[in-house]
């Protein structure tokens, strides 16, 4: 699960080390924990205090008001969890047709069936890499699914999820995102992208910044959703400079880098068990990824932290046995 902040309206100035750590670890009861527990499952003394929106900002050219932390929906299986962090004025929900093998969309439907749908801005993505139905028509009824699942009859964006250089300019997406903003399916049009620096999150060969800029300069993409902390400042502080200009919204993700460096070592331990209680070697492919994964655990600013962070690699779902693809919602 992922915690997106909304960054739209405040040009590019960065945070510090500690502000990022403070934005993120604030926003942990909104990622699923449960009152006095840790991530990992252990107890606290003490309860901590819950999150509190600070400001609603505006989302680009969306118009729509924001809450300035989010809900990324990756490992969505409780409506409670959702609904607690909506009665809280979260306002923003962040999901994907395979998230949960479409078990988040479906939560997220419970979740809003007797609440004002106008009040919350939904986003869900769609993966061309992954599923090869990226024509009109399969990128249309994959998209249909999404919204029987949510119970919905729009959502507010939808995105090209892990967006790569060449799917900016991937027509059948956009021609289908035209009808459906026409026929008020969709409201807006959006991508995401991890960067290509995190291997376990998929085959990405492109630097986030020249996927997002690409982007912004096409001008047929509202919203975006991409990595920004402190590690990343130089490049993420050109990229929402460039996404301003040009009217569109930004949400950001990972916003701590030690949390998805702890999401590595957790799916190798995973992997690693899965392979060795089946008696086989782990394969040559997912190697090379647990060595780029060690390399930036080595880096000096990747502190560790308890417990798991974020959403469910693909790629690294798919070595583990646990079908995220989005041909099985």
């Amino acid at each position: 699960m992922s915690n997106n902040l909304a960054r739209s309206d405040r040009g590019g100035k960065g945070l510090s080390r500690r502000g990022f750590l403070g934005v993120a670890l604030a926003a942990l009861p909104a990622l699923g924990l449960k009152a006095g527990e840790k991530r990992g499952g252990r107890p606290e003394t003490e309860e901590a205090a819950p999150p509190k929106i600070r400001e609603y900002r505006t989302l680009g050219r969306t118009g729509f008001r924001v809450s300035d932390i989010s809900f990324g929906a990756g490992n969505l299986s409780n409506t409670n969890v959702l609904e607690t962090a909506l009665d809280r004025g979260v306002n923003y929900i962040d999901t994907g047709e395979h998230y949960e093998r479409g078990g988040s969309e479906r939560t997220i439907g419970e979740a809003l069936k007797n609440r004002d749908r106008k009040s919350v801005f939904v986003t869900t993505k769609l993966n061309l890499t992954f599923d090869k139905r990226n024509d009109k028509m399969g990128i249309r009824d994959r998209f249909q699914k999404c919204l029987e699942r949510m119970r919905t009859d729009y959502a507010d964006c939808l995105m090209i999820h892990m967006c790569t250089l060449a799917q900016v300019k991937h027509e059948p997406y956009h021609e289908v995102i035209r009808e459906l903003k026409a026929e008020g399916r969709a409201r807006f049009s959006g991508l995401s992208n991890h960067g290509a620096d995190l291997s376990l999150y998929g085959p990405l060969d492109d630097p986030v910044h020249r996927v997002v800029l690409a982007a912004a300069g096409d001008g047929r993409f509202d919203v975006v959703l991409f990595v920004y902390n402190y590690l990343k400042t130089d490049v993420g502080d050109k990229i929402l400079a460039a996404c301003k200009a040009k009217g569109m919204g930004t949400t950001l993700m990972k916003m701590d880098p030690a949390f998805y460096v702890q999401e590595d070592k957790n799916i190798i331990a995973s992997v690693e068990a899965r392979y060795k209680s089946q008696g086989k070697e782990v394969p040559e492919a997912f190697k090379k990824l647990e060595e780029s994964a060690r390399e930036r655990a080595a880096r000096p600013d990747a502190r560790t932290a308890t417990g798991p962070a974020n959403e469910l690699a693909p790629t690294a779902s798919r070595f583990r046995g646990s079908s995220s693809s989005p041909t099985k919602p």
